[in-house]
């Protein structure tokens, strides 16, 4: 039997600040390319690199589901997709980002000390608590609701 899904969220980068670099890295890569590279497969190369710069960071997308079974995260290609045991959960809550830690900006985070996360924008999140005390954050623009999904149908 195939698990209802409760709750799906996906999430792109949406700053344009982001962007302006990632096309600002693309286009150095194109002038290079038409301007200074000897031979056509530099050419090429360069041609490449730019478009799989822009293509792959539209591309990129955080989604988290909830289903009857379990919590799934998936924010490729960064990572691989994650999947939680809703009976593996002792705690989930609401959590607020402040920039001066070391959660407070985007991507995949992970080290000793602090949860892994994963975040592409905004200022909140989800921290789940499961298993042998493993943390995980994950960025959320509806997080009351992520955390409402999840304690409804723990068990």
């Amino acid at each position: 039997m195939k698990s209802e899904t409760v709750y799906r969220e996906v999430q792109r980068f949406r700053q344009p600040s982001l962007w302006l670099l990632v096309v600002a890295t693309a286009s150095v890569f194109l002038a290079f390319g038409v301007s200074e590279a000897q031979t056509l497969a530099a050419r090429l190369l360069c041609v490449a690199v730019a478009v799989v710069l822009v293509v792959g960071f539209g591309a990129t997308r955080l989604t988290t589901e909830v289903t009857d079974e379990e919590v799934t995260v998936s924010f490729p290609p960064f990572t691989h997709r994650k999947r939680i045991s809703l009976d593996e959960i002792r705690h989930v809550e609401r959590h607020v980002y402040r920039p001066a830690t070391p959660l407070g900006h985007w991507g995949v985070h992970v080290g000793l000390g602090s949860p892994r996360s994963y975040n592409v924008s905004g200022e909140e999140g989800v921290e789940l608590v499961y298993g042998e005390n493993r943390r995980l954050v994950v960025g959320s623009r509806r997080p009351e609701e992520l955390v409402d999904a999840v304690r409804r149908l723990q068990r």
